[in-house]
């Protein structure tokens, strides 16, 4: 019907759209529009703030795709009536304004329409019929505000059935608490595959999510950053402009200062799209995205590290590094966790997580973690499958620098042991040491952090249907710090040993001599620590 052109010329030369002042302009794709056209593959996840205009997009590709390709069965599902009918007098509205010559359409009803000269049909429903768009071939299925089903996850398998390989599939969403479209995000920006995440970067990426202000003004909101509302980290860290901050002001204004529900609707980072309903258990969280978060290249062997840059090989005498160890069964289930924080950063630096690497071998990896760190304190928790890994550990690593629980009563006396009295003692050493600013640069141990509740019980765990893995590692690891300290300034004590005697053929000069390179000393020093 239409050639020479793609979907994007005919969208922007060819469509008008009504914009927020109710006036007919071009259709031109903003910022947000642009990312997903310019990254759309064939099974996309795309999770959203309001008001970016991905749904109009959606529906202004697949109508394009409907007159310039033969064949073509689209389907988009709202998640109720209302937003459904809204998109089909959207759809009429990009048919009927086009400047094209009159598009033949052969049968427009309620939910269907389609386009004789092509072969093509659109049709638009909502997830309250069950059966909708079941059983039919589809080549591009859009699923609107899918966070927002009723029990999605039944409801796209005969969907996504009815999509070849080739077609595309796009779920699409605001934020709604922890549920099946944020676990499917998750998954798949944990571990890329065939699902993409498009994440276009939050509200501070739109234009329109700021306020003019005069230089007065900034300087105002500048001198006025609330640290109850995050306004400190946001303007030192983030770098948002006082003219964003002061529309955030606006919007937590509207919505009663409710933090979690703006930041849902408004998302700065993609972990923000997704908030408990409900309260975490680890009320504050000094978490802090960067790019330096990633996985560590420098040793073929040690490729599965994710680490906070370099530091993580630095062995400074200065750095105090501590190892916290949650051990899994390695059959798929409960992960195998290090966790590394340093304390003089106060932050996380390194992470390594599996669930395919049984508890014996997981030992080796442990020792071979512990090497870059100069073999520090390492905490690893004593139920289960840790017994396991302890007893292989201690063949393989310094014995004095694996923290020993002497109230232990099993067979092994190392490693640290969770019960119903210490499992309450360590988690809150674990939040009171988050509140006071330890930095988390992981999303993954985020994630975790948010889903850890006080159940009705009274336990302390993960949320139904998730995982705590990462947290008890970095509760172990917190809880080690004490024997850091001391297996530390023992270390500093031993390198730094001023010789008594300076000749060169004496004892003394030859030990510290030994002892100057790299910090070193060639025999395996017998650290003792007192427990």
């Amino acid at each position: 019907m239409i050639k020479g052109i793609n979907e994007r010329q005919l969208i922007e030369n060819f469509f008008f759209i009504v914009d927020k002042e109710s006036k007919k302009i071009p259709f031109k794709l903003n910022k947000a529009q642009s990312y997903v056209y310019e990254n759309l593959g064939h099974r996309n996840l795309i999770p959203k703030d309001r008001q970016r205009g991905v749904t109009s997009f959606i529906l202004a590709l697949f109508l394009a795709r409907c007159l310039l390709y033969q064949n073509r069965t689209c389907v988009v599902i709202a998640h109720e009536k209302a937003p459904a009918q809204k998109m089909l007098r959207q759809l009429k509205y990009y048919i009927r304004t086009a400047a094209l010559p009159e598009i033949p359409i052969d049968v427009d009803n309620k939910n269907e329409i389609s386009f004789p000269g092509t072969n093509s049909f659109f049709y638009i429903g909502s997830a309250e019929n069950d059966d909708f768009g079941r059983g039919d071939r589809i080549t591009d299925l859009h699923c609107s505000e899918v966070a927002f089903w009723s029990n999605p996850q039944e409801k796209t398998k005969g969907l996504f059935q009815a999509v070849p390989r080739t077609g595309t599939i796009v779920l699409e969403s605001t934020g709604n608490g922890i549920e099946w479209f944020c676990n499917r995000v998750k998954r798949a920006a944990a571990k890329p595959g065939r699902e993409k995440v498009l994440w276009f970067g939050g509200f501070v990426s739109s234009e329109e999510y700021r306020v003019n202000l005069t230089e007065e003004e900034k300087k105002d909101i500048i001198e006025s950053l609330d640290p109850e509302i995050e306004e400190d980290v946001l303007y030192n860290d983030y770098g948002l402009t006082p003219g964003q901050i002061a529309w955030r002001r606006e919007k937590l204004e509207e919505l009663d200062y409710d933090l979690a529900s703006f930041k849902q609707e408004y998302p700065l980072i993609l972990e923000d799209c997704f908030q408990q309903k409900g309260f975490s258990f680890f009320h504050k969280v000094n978490y802090k995205p960067t790019k330096l978060w990633k996985v560590s290249t420098v040793d073929p062997d040690l490729k599965w590290i994710k680490k906070y840059a370099d530091l993580a090989y630095k062995s400074d005498v200065n750095l105090t590094f501590v190892m916290g160890v949650d051990v899994g069964g390695g059959v798929g289930g409960d992960s195998s966790v290090i966790q590394i924080i340093c304390l003089e950063e106060n932050k996380q630096v390194a992470t390594y997580k599996t669930n395919n690497v049984p508890p014996d071998i997981f030992a080796q990896r442990i020792a071979e973690v512990g090497r870059i760190y100069n073999f520090p304190i390492v905490v690893v928790e004593s139920n289960n499958h840790g017994l396991t890994t302890l007893s292989y550990l201690k063949d393989l690593y310094p014995k004095d620098c694996i923290y020993k629980d002497k109230s232990s009563s099993n067979i092994i006396d190392l490693g640290m042991r969770t019960t119903k009295l210490t499992k309450p003692l360590m988690i809150g050493n674990l939040r009171r040491t988050l509140a006071e600013g330890m930095v988390i640069h992981s999303e993954e141990t985020l994630s975790e952090l948010n889903t850890f509740i006080e159940k009705g019980s009274g336990k302390l765990e993960a949320q139904d249907g998730y995982h705590d893995d990462e947290v008890m590692a970095l509760a172990m690891a917190v809880a080690g710090a004490e024997k850091a300290h001391t297996l530390q300034e023992y270390r500093r004590s031993a390198i730094n040993v001023t010789p008594v005697n300076n000749d060169p053929a004496s004892l003394d000069f030859i030990l510290n001599e030994l002892y100057s390179r790299n910090n070193k000393f060639p025999v395996q020093r017998q650290l003792k620590v007192i427990n």
